[in-house]
């Protein structure tokens, strides 16, 4: 006798190849079954039994327990995973299957259609599947929103022609369960438009790889048919053309914003000539290639937001701007040559203020000195940086030192500082 017996079992979850087994066989599954494993077997012999033995053993428990820890596979095949079926390993006049849900292994026609093969039964069995639905017409379900959001699978937002891109859809929190248990009865359909792109249709949440030829927004979307709603859901996407280059620079490392609230930046971009002019954002405001920024509270490190375009469609977001560091007064005071200040690794935005008298005049040179670290530090003031010492040493101009002038040190390991004749 011809038995149809559904495995239930995504291929990803499951083993990448499957077994041939005597006078019975397991096929490969398509797109459209989404790894649902389908065997057949013809009047079971002896040599079967062992067999089936074998593949309850080797392939349909440890692909249940894998299918179980992947929330997508649960999903997809819940009420097979949380049964104890199996193959049945008795004599082929039994007709009682090893455990679980009988009716999964009840003989079916040659017209049936095996759950995820989409293959409609026929009118005579159609009470005999309720938990399969032909799906309704697009035009009588209601179109919503909030079903959930599409995005590429590494998150990235741009991409650049010719690079290949996958998709996907994620369902809201307050809607996941509710899908899952629609897509585990067949009532959930996804229709992926590629837009300008070029892509394979599939039904699922993931989209297969896509190709985008020419630059700019191409309108991907997935529209996801759920029961008797409809929801068209937009991937955000945006595909460069000619590269650009950029450089963001700023002179200020480190600023005391109530005595020098504004910081600029400047950027240096290029690409193909016949792509300009460019155009630059920066923090979302349209703008040139300078851009200034006006402090009024103390940030850690602060970076702009800048993107860059140009007229190949190509939209860049520069990462590389340098980080400015403000703060509400001075981080640390040098009153008197020769104490020492202990200072942080990294910039720190300082304030002198020795006697105006300290070093017998303004004219010259004194010696910024740090120590203490036990180890070799390097001071870096400006553009200037000392030699790795144990004492590392640095000259600064007097004039620096007075009249409560600032200064940023920058220390590639804390110690502790002073200012000496």
């Amino acid at each position: 006798m011809n038995k149809k017996i559904i495995a239930g079992l995504l291929s990803a979850a499951a083993v990448g190849t499957f077994w041939a087994c005597g006078s019975g066989s397991i096929n490969e599954p398509d797109a459209m079954t989404d790894g649902i494993v389908s065997m057949q077997f013809n009047s079971p012999t002896d040599a079967d039994t062992t067999k089936a033995r074998k593949i309850n053993e080797n392939l349909i428990i440890p692909a249940k327990e894998a299918c179980k820890a992947d929330i997508n596979c649960y999903a997809a095949n819940q009420r097979f995973v949380d049964s104890g079926d199996q193959l049945p390993v008795a004599s082929s006049s039994s007709e009682a299957p090893v455990g679980g849900n009988s009716s999964m292994f009840a003989p079916r026609s040659s017209s049936s259609r095996a759950i995820g093969t989409g293959t409609l039964p026929t009118s005579s069995e159609s009470g005999d599947d309720p938990g399969q639905e032909i799906p309704a017409s697009s035009a009588s379900k209601t179109e919503i929103t909030g079903l959930g959001t599409c995005a590429t699978t590494t998150g990235a937002k741009e991409a650049n022609k010719g690079d290949q891109i996958q998709f996907l859809f994620t369902a809201n929190p307050d809607r996941k369960n509710e899908i899952a248990q629609m897509q585990l009865a067949g009532r959930v359909v996804f229709d992926w438009n590629y837009g300008t792109g070029t892509g394979t249709a599939v039904n699922a949440a993931k989209s297969s790889l896509a190709t985008f030829a020419t630059s700019g927004d191409p309108g991907v979307s997935v529209t996801v048919s759920m029961g008797d709603e409809i929801s068209i859901v937009p991937c955000d996407i945006h595909i460069n053309g000619a590269p650009i280059t950029c450089t963001c620079t700023s002179p200020e490392t480190s600023v005391d914003f109530t005595a020098t609230p504004d910081v600029t930046w400047t950027a240096a971009c290029t690409t193909d000539a016949a792509f300009m002019p460019l155009t630059y954002e920066w923090d979302g405001a349209p703008g040139e290639a300078t851009f200034t920024k006006t402090f009024t509270t103390a940030q850690d490190g602060y970076v702009p937001t800048l993107k860059v375009g140009n007229q190949d469609n190509t939209l860049t977001t520069v990462t590389t701007c340098t980080k400015v560091k403000t703060t509400k007064g001075a981080e640390f005071t040098f009153e008197k040559s020769d104490t020492k200040v202990r200072l942080p690794a990294g910039e720190s935005n300082v304030v002198l203020d020795l006697p105006a008298t300290w070093h017998n005049g303004t004219e010259g040179t004194c010696t910024l000195r740090c120590d203490g670290a036990n180890q070799p530090i390097v001071i870096t003031v400006g553009a200037e940086s000392s030699k790795a010492d144990y004492s590392a040493t640095l000259s600064i101009p007097v004039a620096k030192t007075i009249n409560k002038s600032s200064l940023v040190i920058g220390l590639d390991v804390s110690a502790d500082c002073q200012i000496s004749y």
